[in-house]
């Protein structure tokens, strides 16, 4: 009954018993292994209608899907509402799950009308992605001349160059990559020697302003984008002009004259192949996107009409957002549901991001605004939950629940957002590496505090994704330097690897006895400040199995009580220890173990 009853313990329901919950994170019952299939069959079936609704909304008729949709919203809150007649604690995760789904049909149904009553989306779209025979008009008037090389296919551009009595071309052994050499043709022998700082795929060579130039990725960073480098005299190591943007190709180079050169280059911009021209005069400044002279995010963006009307902003924010908000909250104080959270959480988000969309004509910022928005979002929410970890006394059992969606939910949103922030694992930038770094142990810290596993297991993740960098860079210096071959380099790697995420896992073992202090701390704190309330016994009459542990509990204190008050050291004006409230005592009274629950 102790390990059984709602709080875990010989309180009564709602309440912190002696016997305190272990800690834990997302969705529990009293059977995990049953709550889980129940979870996994509410998916599945949800993803059935899901498929439904689509297939009808797309083949028949917006009309369909929308009766479909609630059709499934009355089933779901019709089974809700009688597992609730039922037996709610035995059903209550499923009963929780449900509710959740219901305000996410909710939300559906107001996107319905939204999107097909209010009005269709623009059709209007200004940029499309351009074809290679596009590039033609995006050459200056002066640089018209080159017109029939701008719309002309894309050769891959001169793979090796004689620069200054050296040869330079890219060669690999049978399972490397193609790595940048140059060699001597005055020198006898024809010494070879590798190009520093390491670079693969070298092609497209021009000789411009009295410097070689090309474009090459890096053999040590992982990027998939080809930069832009140039070589001022033979024997002397590569200089980057300009980094380009993630899955960008550079093509064929052209000199148009001794003031600048032109490049063709490939690209995904969200999500679509397109092809563009860029202009350079030989220095990163001075090489420029002529596709509107922005990067990849922010041409689409700024050149793309695919603003919806106001009309259809404010009917997703009425008619969809706010509802499936307002209706959460509802359930989450009167039914006391904690999965709720997850609606709240997003609902909150969606609304400031409408509010935005409907203040703003401009969608030109609008990814950096999402970025800035959810990390300000998550961090803060982060440290307000943590605030009212340490601040709270009352120790009730939805409110662990409660607590432990919104630490899933928040930790994860925060955790996702770090690594588009600040590019993680694809950035060079050390700053970034370093702040990635910092945040890592902040995460850890806020598990410690919340006392949850989650933001912990957040923390060994990044700790463990440092290790691959560290290792990566660190090796691949060594091989630069020395000359070693692939294989030999990935075997360090790894080695490097595995002896890092050792370092890890120690750490953490390490740390895992100061948890347990410090949550015992903790829990002492509250303890002393959040005394064990008096039991009322016809508030919990209803119940007797909930109740149980405690009137056995009462029955066993009623001796010690009658044989405290009859002892010769009792003081005449002193209420007997057993009867006394806690603080007097000095610490909250012992549970009962198995073993005495059982004598009494």
């Amino acid at each position: 009954l102790a390990l059984r009853g709602r709080a875990w313990g010989l309180g009564p329901p709602g309440r912190a018993g002696a016997m305190e919950a272990p800690k834990r994170d997302g969705p529990q019952s009293a059977s995990g292994l049953h709550a889980w299939c129940l979870w996994l069959g509410l998916a599945t079936l949800s993803a059935f209608w899901v498929a439904v609704v689509a297939l009808a909304s797309r083949a028949v008729a917006w009309e369909l899907g929308f009766v479909l949709c609630l059709c499934f919203l009355f089933v779901t809150v019709a089974v809700a509402v009688n597992l609730e007649h039922r037996d709610r604690q035995k059903f209550e995760q499923f009963i929780n799950a449900l509710w959740v789904e219901a305000c996410l049909l909710v939300l559906v149904l107001g996107t319905f009308l939204s999107v097909y009553a209010i009005g269709p989306w623009q059709e209007s779209v200004g940029w499309r992605p351009k074809a290679p025979s596009d590039l033609a008009a995006l050459l200056p008037q002066e640089a018209s001349p080159l017109s029939s090389w701008a719309a002309g296919v894309d050769p891959e551009g001169a793979e090796h160059a004689v620069f200054n009595g050296s040869v330079f071309f890219s060669s690999s052994d049978k399972d490397g990559p193609r790595v940048l050499w140059q060699s001597d043709l005055v020198t006898a022998g024809m010494p070879t020697e590798q190009v520093l700082p390491g670079l693969v795929d070298a092609k497209s060579f021009i000789e411009f302003g009295g410097k070689l130039y090309f474009s090459a990725r890096r053999n040590s960073s992982g990027s998939d984008a080809d930069h832009l480098w140039y070589i001022d005299r033979a024997g002397s190591d590569a200089v980057l002009v300009k980094a380009f943007e993630s899955e960008t190709r550079l093509g064929d180079f052209v000199v148009h004259d001794a003031s600048s050169f032109y490049i063709k280059a490939s690209r995904v911009c969200s999500g679509l192949p397109s092809h563009s021209l860029f202009q350079s005069d030989g220095t990163g400044n001075g090489t420029l996107d002529l596709d509107v002279g922005a990067s990849c995010k922010e041409t689409v963006l700024a050149a793309a009409d695919v603003r919806p009307p106001e009309a259809r902003l404010l009917g997703e924010l009425l008619l969809a957002v706010l509802p499936q908000t307002v209706l959460a909250c509802l359930l989450l104080a009167f039914k006391k549901l904690p999965g709720l959270i997850l609606n709240i959480f997003g609902g909150i988000y969606a609304t400031v991001l409408l509010a935005w969309l409907l203040a703003c004509s401009d969608l030109t910022d609008l990814n950096t605004f999402i970025l800035v928005s959810l990390t300000a979002y998550s961090s803060v929410s982060y440290l307000s939950i943590a605030a009212m970890q340490l601040l709270s006394f009352e120790r009730r059992a939805w409110l662990e629940d409660l607590t432990d969606w919104a630490v899933a939910a928040i930790s994860a949103v925060f955790f996702c957002v770090i690594h588009l922030d600040l590019n993680i694992p694809f950035t060079m930038e050390a700053s970034y590496w370093v702040a990635y770094g910092v945040l890592q142990p902040v995460q850890m810290v806020l598990g410690l505090v919340l006392q949850r596993r989650l933001p912990g297991l957040f923390g060994t993740i990044g700790l463990v994704v440092i290790a691959n960098k560290v290792a990566f860079e660190v090796v691949g210096a060594l091989a630069t330097a020395t000359g070693f071959g692939p294989g030999v380099r990935l075997m360090a790697q790894l080695a490097a690897l595995a002896f890092l995420g050792l370092l890890v896992i120690l750490a953490v073992v390490l740390s895992s006895s100061r948890r347990q202090r410090l949550e015992a701390k903790l829990a002492a704190k509250r303890a002393r400040k959040s005394p064990v309330e008096p039991l009322d016994a016809q508030a919990y009459a209803q119940e007797p199995a909930a109740t149980a542990p405690t009137a056995l509990a009462a029955a066993s204190a009623a001796p010690a009580s009658a044989a405290s008050a009859a002892s010769p050291g009792a003081s005449p004006g002193k209420a007997p220890e057993a009867s006394q409230p806690p603080e007097a005592r000095g610490s909250a009274p012992a549970a009962l173990n198995a073993a005495q629950l059982q004598k009494v």
